[in-house]
């Protein structure tokens, strides 16, 4: 299967007994809701600030960018040029094999704004 760019290897249902013993369980870990919100706006809107996330979500973005840099699903882009330089962030090649996606062109088109939401 194609993932972030590369490939990864599956083993079919039917014979995955046979190798259960052979690795170690994975060790990866679901996500909150609240956390993936901050990760959909984090791949949409890329790259992004944590004000602009906080405008988008309306509360504060601090704890789950933390949690997705440790996670290793977002990484720093660098810095905004304007006042402030406030950091920039955008997803990783983690995010693209956790999502089981080849590119960010897979990511699911959003609907458009209707004439009541504001973009």
């Amino acid at each position: 299967m194609d993932v972030a760019g590369g490939f990864k290897l599956f083993t079919r249902t039917s014979v995955s007994h046979w190798l259960a013993g052979t690795r170690p369980k994975s060790s990866t870990q679901t996500i909150s809701e609240a956390l993936r919100d901050t990760l959909s706006v984090v791949a949409y809107r890329q790259p992004v600030t944590r004000a602009t996330i906080e405008a988008i979500k309306g509360v504060s973005a601090a704890d789950h960018l933390k949690q997705l840099l440790d996670l290793g699903l977002i990484r720093i882009a660098g810095r905004e040029t304007t006042l402030g330089r406030p950091v920039l962030y955008r997803t990783s090649r983690a995010f693209l094999e956790w999502g089981g996606m080849a590119s960010l062109a897979d990511l699911p088109t959003l609907p458009s704004p209707t004439a009541n939401e504001t973009p």
